[in-house]
């Protein structure tokens, strides 16, 4: 029961995170992909897609390709469904598969995307993310995966 807490409240806690992050940013539909990557590091944290470099990378790769295919091509479905599969591709290339990042490329499409937005509010609050992650892990009994980084 208490791993059950635990992770309860630890997805509480990132989620909250990624609302006022990205509230702050007038996107509150990101918060959307960071509270899939937020069930997923309070429940997995153990998986290759819970590491800092999959939530970090996965998202940033993820928004670039959909932020460049909405600039560059527009934001029709098949241009959507592109930069997903390139980004699914790219994230595999470079092991920083974190499928709740998807989102973030996908609503670059129904956002009028500005290139800011990469750093604020998807890098930032990935970055805030990973930082209370890795804390969690190293200070919250039960905390996940001491077995070396992946």
């Amino acid at each position: 029961m208490g791993h059950v807490l635990r992770a309860g409240s630890l997805a509480a806690a990132y989620v909250l995170v990624a609302l006022l992050l990205t509230l702050g940013a007038g996107l509150p539909a990101l918060a959307m992909s960071f509270a899939s990557s937020s069930i997923l590091l309070a429940t997995q944290p153990d998986t290759p897609a819970a590491t800092p470099r999959s939530l970090i990378g996965g998202h940033l790769i993820a928004a670039v390709c959909g932020y460049g295919f909405a600039s560059f091509v527009g934001p029709q479905p098949w241009s959507a469904a592109l930069a997903i599969g390139l980004a699914a591709m790219l994230m595999l290339g470079t092991r920083t598969l974190h499928p709740p990042g998807a989102v973030s490329g996908y609503l670059m499409f129904n956002s009028h995307p500005h290139p800011e937005w990469l750093l604020f509010p998807v890098l930032t609050t990935s970055l805030v993310l990973a930082g209370l992650s890795e804390l969690a892990r190293r200070y919250v009994p039960g905390g996940g995966r001491p077995k070396g980084r992946r």
